[in-house]
């Protein structure tokens, strides 16, 4: 699979040949995506906290939110205005409040 560096803000990250990207995605330093995967556009796939605030500076509602560090900033986000129906957000850290959220570990 060739890959149009110019999809992403930043490198390095590494994409297994067998993933399929669209255009307009954010992928973090560090990311690695493997095997058969489907990275859609408007896709903010992130390491650290940089991306739920970059999800709302591009003002997009999405399907699925992963929440995987503790950071403070996200405690004040809206998670009602970034989500689709039938959505979910997925709280790995367990650091949200249980009725913000759909599952955790």
């Amino acid at each position: 699979m060739k890959i149009n560096v110019t999809k992403y803000w930043r490198n390095p990250f590494f994409i297994h040949e067998t993933v399929i990207v669209d255009d307009n995605v954010y992928i973090a330093d560090g990311t690695k995506i493997w095997h058969f995967s489907h990275v859609q556009s408007n896709a903010i796939i992130s390491l650290g906290y940089v991306g739920l605030p970059l999800a709302i500076a591009f003002t997009k509602i999405y399907h699925a939110i992963i929440l995987a560090v503790t950071h403070d900033e996200f405690l004040n986000i809206d998670y009602k205005k970034l989500r689709q129906n039938k959505s979910v957000i997925f709280d790995i850290k367990s650091y949200l409040d249980r009725r913000l959220i759909d599952a955790r570990l």
